[in-house]
């Protein structure tokens, strides 16, 4: 079974075109008419992992392995190592 992803956007790497296309825009179009950015706490992670999971296949993604992320709350800054 596979691991269960969500599309953090701390992190990627894409084709402005996805973000540009009309399919997007729709779905942003409905999301914004819903209003639960603003008034349920949508937050942007879970909306760009149910887009790509709409508009993109399996062979449009790549997965990145043997990087870690560490934020330093202190400092409130996130290193790749």
């Amino acid at each position: 079974m596979a691991e269960p992803a969500i599309f953090y956007n701390n992190f990627e790497i894409s084709a402005r075109s996805l973000w540009r296309s009309p399919l997007y825009t729709a779905l942003m179009a409905h999301i914004d008419a819903a209003e639960g950015i603003y008034f349920q706490r949508w937050g942007d992670a879970p909306i760009h992992t149910i887009a790509v999971g709409l508009l993109l296949g399996k062979r449009d993604l790549h997965r990145f392995s043997g990087m870690s992320k560490a934020k330093s709350e202190t400092e409130g800054s996130i290193s790749l190592y």
